[in-house]
């Protein structure tokens, strides 16, 4: 009898460490696994702007970071209060993870491209720039990773892309709207795409945009500019008496009725 019940007590114990090892195992919320099952991935681009990846973008994300052999703990941790850091990239990526003996859902942020701002003891601030590192955080602490330059290269170039598209398509949509409402476009060129004048007034703003157009109707006159997410803020705020308007790199101004219509496109 109490051999039987020591059989059972070993049992018992042996039973509660396999579990208690899956559940540290496979409760794990740090990181993606090898078998880790992608169900999206959504990018936040340095400026803001936000995309949920497709699914080839989304896969090529999740495979380039599971390639990646390991990552380990940051060094800087030791005066880690003294660093703040911003990122080229951020992926939120949510995936199925194991949890004992089922399957559940799971979201975590990797990073980018980093740029660490570190405030000495005299409070004053230098910058590094860390342009192969991946990253993301566990516990308050970072884990990080290199991959090399090529590599680096070429996912940059995969997710510039992906943005500047989205970008181009979206002012060629706004350009054809005002078309279908029977507005007559002029393509701006050169200084008039550089400094942007609040009419009768002396207040401007050097926008530099790349591109723009006028659109012209009986009802009056509106101007698009495709600027960068800074400046198109910045014009917003300036040439708010007439109408100023920004959303993303978009910004415009001129009539109610030119406003209200890019309005509806965001």
């Amino acid at each position: 009898m109490k051999k039987r019940l020591l059989i059972f007590c070993v049992i018992v114990v042996v039973v509660s460490v396999c579990v208690s090892f899956s559940a540290c195992r496979f409760d794990s919320v740090t990181s993606l696994e090898k078998d880790s099952e992608i169900k999206a991935v959504e990018l936040i681009y340095k400026d803001g702007y936000t995309i949920q990846l497709d699914k080839e973008g989304a896969d090529y994300i999740a495979n380039t970071i599971k390639a990646i052999p390991e990552f380990s703990q940051d060094s800087k941790i030791l005066v880690n209060s003294r660093w703040e850091y911003e990122y080229d990239y951020t992926f939120r990526i949510t995936f199925m993870r194991k949890q004992f003996f089922k399957k559940v859902k799971t979201t975590v942020d990797y990073r980018f491209g980093t740029t660490g701002i570190y405030t000495d003891s005299s409070g004053k601030q230098s910058k590094r720039y860390f342009e192969n590192e991946w990253t993301y955080t566990v516990v308050g602490a970072r884990k990080i990773a290199n991959t090399n330059k090529e590599k680096s290269k070429e996912v940059r170039a995969y997710l510039d892309n992906l943005v500047s598209t989205q970008r181009e398509d979206k002012y060629s949509q706004i350009k054809n709207t005002f078309l279908d409402e029977g507005y007559t476009l002029r393509d701006l060129e050169g200084a008039e795409l550089n400094i942007v004048s609040l009419p009768d007034s002396n207040t401007f703003i050097s926008l530099y945009a790349s591109k723009g157009f006028e659109a012209i109707n009986e009802k009056g006159t509106y101007y698009v500019y495709f600027a960068d997410r800074e400046k198109a803020e910045e014009f917003k705020t300036k040439f708010s008496d007439l109408g100023g308007y920004s959303n993303d790199v978009f910004c415009g101004y001129g009539s109610q009725d030119g406003k209200a219509l890019i309005s509806k496109l965001f």
